[in-house]
């Protein structure tokens, strides 16, 4: 879903009509391309939801094929991290986030780039970070070793 929605951007459809406007600052547009994310999320996530076996596991199979690249990391006090790419390219969009103890997403950043730019983090409603939790959940961090 994420990565069609990329390749809609990257080709000139449908976000660039609402996004290339000179009068939006660049954490405006990072705004916007996270609403659109996280709606596309949240129609995976319901869907993985459906009482209804096959739609149910439709929704299973979209989330599991939607990212790009999933990893993890330790920041220099130890804590886990990890990352979700949803996107690559001009713009590009991830989610980033801390592992608790149990290597299971514990926050969740919707970060956003485009050309020339760096990665910013988008400006959200806390119900937004529940939905990103709730969309990691669903893939196993593995510990990397040293």
């Amino acid at each position: 879903m994420i990565a069609e929605m990329s390749a809609a951007i990257a080709s000139g459809q449908h976000f660039n009509n609402k996004m290339n406007k000179d009068d939006k600052s660049f954490q405006q547009k990072a705004n916007e391309y996270a609403r659109l994310s996280i709606d596309g999320i949240k129609g995976m996530l319901k869907k993985a939801k459906s009482k209804n076996e096959e739609k149910a596991e439709e929704g299973q199979t979209e989330i599991e094929e939607d990212p790009l690249e999933i990893a993890t990391g330790q920041n220099f006090d130890g804590t886990r991290t990890y990352m979700i790419l949803l996107g690559t390219g001009g713009p590009a969009a991830r989610i980033i986030g801390e592992l608790d103890e149990y290597d299971e997403p514990e926050t969740a950043v919707f970060q956003f780039q485009d050309w020339f730019e760096p990665w910013t983090p988008s400006e959200y409603i806390p119900e937004d970070e529940k939905i990103m939790i709730e969309y990691a959940r669903h893939f196993y961090f593995e510990k990397t070793e040293k």
